[in-house]
């Protein structure tokens, strides 16, 4: 029997994937040629709202078994998802600020758990410092969440490329989730999980090309730079210790 925590996040989750299945308002060729209608709109911020709320799901599970237990399957693979398929830029900024919060949740120190649930200062679970040091170096949980971050990371990679036109709407999106994408490959960089070489050079070219960017432009006024630093940093310092 599922104890009260764990059927309040079942029956959240459950309702979230729902509401997020395919409907009839996505866009077809000749909506998109006149534009929007307000039954398409609705929909990209209903869709917006619900992959964001996946972010929030799992920064307030209560216990780090718990977020092992829903995480892969029910978190990162819808979103996963709406980073490949999405086209709108206001569902993306949604799914990329969601895929920070699991990247934060992993990382959650125990006593911020026990803030969203203070029952769990009589759960064996208290004694977890955090989900990943609770599997082993050979676990299969461990292979699958790696899997799923390498996976993310790869679908965050053309959010941080540098547009090679001048398209007013690809510049318009660059900007707006340039630095959310750095911020969420930061957060699942930083996980103690082994990053292949081939995708840290990716993720390190990426970031440099950003940097060459935005710094002539940007270096009076603070721009890009300031967030470009530290993803580079936390980059090399995680392929470091692997």
């Amino acid at each position: 029997m599922l104890c009260p925590r764990s059927r309040h996040l079942e029956l959240t989750l459950t309702a979230i994937a729902k509401a997020a299945k395919p409907d009839p308002t996505r866009r077809s060729g000749l909506q998109s040629f006149f534009g929007k209608t307000s039954a398409v709109q609705t929909a990209e911020q209903l869709r917006a709202t619900l992959l964001l709320s996946l972010g929030f799901c799992a920064i307030n599970t209560p216990g780090p078994m718990l977020l092992q237990e829903k995480a892969c399957e029910r978190i990162l693979k819808p979103l996963h998802q709406a980073l490949v398929q999405e086209k709108s830029r206001d569902i993306l900024r949604h799914a990329v600020d969601a895929v920070r919060l699991v990247g934060d949740a992993y990382r959650c120190p125990q006593e911020r758990r026990m803030e969203c649930d203070p029952f769990l200062t009589d759960c064996a679970e208290v004694s977890l410092p955090s989900l990943l040091s609770a599997l082993s170096e050979d676990s299969p949980t461990r292979e699958v969440l790696t899997k799923y971050r390498n996976d993310l990371l790869e679908a965050l990679l053309p959010l941080i490329t540098v547009p090679q036109d001048q398209d007013a709407e690809k510049m318009a999106s660059f900007d707006e989730l340039l630095c959310p994408s750095l911020d969420a490959i930061s957060s699942f960089t930083l996980l103690p999980l082994q990053l292949p070489s081939e995708l840290f050079g990716l993720l390190v070219e990426h970031t440099l090309q950003v940097l060459l960017v935005s710094l002539p432009i940007e270096a009076g006024s603070g721009g890009s730079g300031g967030v470009v630093f530290p993803a580079l940093l936390e980059i090399r310092l995680v392929k470091l210790q692997s």
